[in-house]
């Protein structure tokens, strides 16, 4: 299968690993909440947002090793990939060691960290959670140069279809477990068996089906250090958006005790879906930007590219924003009940302005290609210390909302201003042009909310039958109003090129 294929298969399995991970968190995570109890249920996303720091560790290699290759494949040079993965797998394993190290510690000294609004039966249970998933993060470390040279090869479909089997495996194994009889720290271990049989696929399908190999005789040493100095400013990112979407849950663990962590957890699970839905169009085309880029029209180039998948991205997550804005109140109660209504403001707070770094994905594999991502990292760290300064205040007032609020604001502030300046002014890519495309879909997605309404007003839904049936009238208006009055006729033209192609076979 060609790459291009490869791609489109990829975004087509992105989309149905996405679709399932919502169908399931809709039927699981009530199932999941009911069984533990919302204290215990907020237990486990407390201590796992605290044990998750430790993927910072990887230090952005994965990105690393996709540009440190590039010159090798782009040249077909065998020996040079397969010296880099060799260098890349002492890194990881290095990095994977210390982690194992830190958070061996951790565990140990979980009753001070994990200390505040929780009772000592939590205390207890925390520990064997933070044992269980400290090596669960272990694991990730060998395998990322696995998951990177299957990007760098381009070999989507792989990728997607074994994660849309894990989207499934995960769930049911942890029900299994939770019928008989076992609860959260069951349920931490069966997530831990899973990742193992899922990261085995992984290095199995490397060696044997891709033939990767590994040299560590003729590594370049002094490679590592420009390889550690490009990946310290990717942790710094990363240390951002790990403060960014988990430092909201250990604050309201410490300030409101973990039934306010759960609520807000709903919100983020949510969100992360949400996320999910952007990054699944720009990951798919990583490869491609460096491609690009080694064009001399690379930032015209460049620009066009970031503009036609923002275009796609801001289409899909428009569709999401105004109908979970119509809908979303009904949907919470229906879902896990009154008791989380306050996460219909968490989740707006925190979708609403992420929109604006989602459309954008790709334009930070463009940093990343160009060596352009340090300015963002130095001011993502900045933006995060605002985070945690003015959340803390907010999440004694308000709460959940308080909390969710107070990433809306750094969010909008650092990707909303800051970044779309710089990009423009440094990375060269002109934001005037992706705006005024974006901007032109407005008036479509507006037009479309504005009969939602109307159809939310007529059927008044208050069950799950006469939901499902605004949400599907709602989504099939939207994607009328949009194909006629948002779409360039080049993009209407490829889709009925797609549909007659598929009706064709």
């Amino acid at each position: 299968m060609n790459k291009a294929r490869q791609r489109k298969f990829g975004i087509v399995l992105s989309y149905l690993v996405m679709a399932s991970n919502f169908l399931i968190g809709l039927v699981y995570t009530p199932f999941l909440i009911r069984s533990l109890g919302q204290s215990e249920y907020g237990n486990y996303n407390y201590v796992n947002s605290i044990a998750s720091y430790l993927v910072l560790l990887t230090c952005g290699f994965g990105s690393a090793y996709l540009r440190f290759s590039s010159p090798y494949r782009k040249n077909n040079d065998k020996d040079g990939i397969e010296n880099v993965n060799g260098l890349f797998l002492v890194l990881f394993f290095i990095m994977g060691t210390i982690a194992l190290l830190i958070g061996g510690v951790m565990t140990i000294k979980s009753d001070w960290i994990l200390s505040g609004k929780l009772t000592e039966n939590e205390l207890e249970t925390g520990k064997l959670l933070m044992g269980i998933l400290v090596a669960n993060v272990f694991m990730t470390f060998p395998v990322s140069i696995f998951n990177s040279y299957i990007i760098a090869q381009e070999r989507f479909v792989f990728q997607k279809a074994l994660t849309l089997v894990s989207t499934f495996l995960t769930p049911v194994t942890c029900t299994i477990v939770l019928l008989l009889g076992q609860k959260v720290v069951g349920i931490a271990i069966a997530t831990l068996c899973v990742t193992v049989i899922v990261d085995t696929v992984i290095v199995l399908y490397c060696i044997v089906k891709l033939k990767m190999r590994f040299q560590f005789h003729f590594i370049r040493w002094e490679q590592a250090k420009e390889v550690y100095i490009f990946s310290l400013f990717l942790l710094l990112s990363m240390i951002v958006d790990q403060v960014n979407w988990s430092v909201d849950k250990f604050l309201l663990g410490k300030i409101c005790g973990t039934v306010v962590v759960a609520i807000y957890t709903v919100g983020s699970t949510i969100n992360s879906y949400y996320m999910s839905m952007g990054e699944a169009i720009s990951n798919v085309f990583v490869p491609k930007v460096y491609e690009l880029l080694s064009h001399e029209d690379g930032d015209h180039q460049a620009t066009i590219l970031m503009t036609r998948l923002g275009r796609v991205q801001f289409m899909v997550l428009s569709l999401i924003i105004t109908g979970f804005a119509l809908y979303g109140k009904l949907f919470i109660y229906l879902w896990v009940g009154n008791d989380y209504a306050l996460t219909y403001y968490v989740i707006l707070l925190l979708i609403i302005p992420v929109t604006i770094p989602e459309i954008q994905k790709i334009g930070l594999e463009i940093q990343k290609a160009k060596n352009l991502h340090k300015f963002r990292s130095l001011v993502y760290t900045l933006i995060a210390i605002v985070n945690i300064a003015i959340t803390i205040p907010l999440a004694h007032t308000w709460g959940a909302v308080g909390a969710a609020l107070g990433t809306a604001i750094t969010v909008f502030v650092g990707n909303g201003i800051i970044m779309n300046l710089y990009y423009h002014k440094k990375v060269h890519v002109d934001m005037k042009y992706f705006w005024k495309n974006i901007l032109k879909l407005f008036p479509s997605v507006i037009g479309s909310a504005i009969i939602g309404l109307g159809i939310n007003i007529s059927i008044n839904p208050y069950s799950w039958p006469t939901f499902i049936i605004c949400v599907i009238l709602y989504t099939t208006v939207y994607l009328i109003v949009i194909f006629f009055f948002g779409l360039y006729p080049y993009e209407r033209n490829y889709i009925m090129s797609l549909l007659r192609r598929t009706t064709s076979k």
